[in-house]
Parts: C-alpha cells; sequence; structure tokens
C-alpha cells in the first residue's frame, strides 16, 4: 500500500518475518529480508556439503 501524501510504503503494511534460528522471535522488517533468504541458503548449502561428505565417508 502507498500513502497517498508522497507516494511511499507504509511501514505497518509491510510483512513482517520472524527470525526463529536465534531462538528469539525478533520481527524482521522487509528490509532485512535479502539478508534472511541469504542466511537461509547458507545454511542449506552448508547442511548438503556436510551430508555429502558424510555419506562419502559411508
Amino acid at each position: 500500500m502507498t500513502d497517498d501524501r508522497n507516494g511511499t510504503e507504509l511501514l505497518a503494511d509491510r510483512p513482517i518475518l520472524f527470525d526463529v534460528h536465534l531462538g528469539v522471535s525478533r520481527p524482521l522488517r522487509i528490509d532485512d529480508e535479502t539478508q534472511f533468504i541469504k542466511g537461509q541458503a547458507l545454511v542449506l548449502i552448508v547442511i548438503s556439503i556436510l551430508a555429502v561428505i558424510g555419506l562419502a565417508m559411508i
């Protein structure tokens, strides 16, 4: 949604993500979404590399 007065996006209308990895549900604004996605991708890559190494050792 946009504010009709100046055309900027209203902060309250932005979706809020919750970071559950730290054990606290700290609300993340949509500006942090790219960092959040990069963090998720990094975690998935590390887990898959460890899984491949683990399977190769069997």
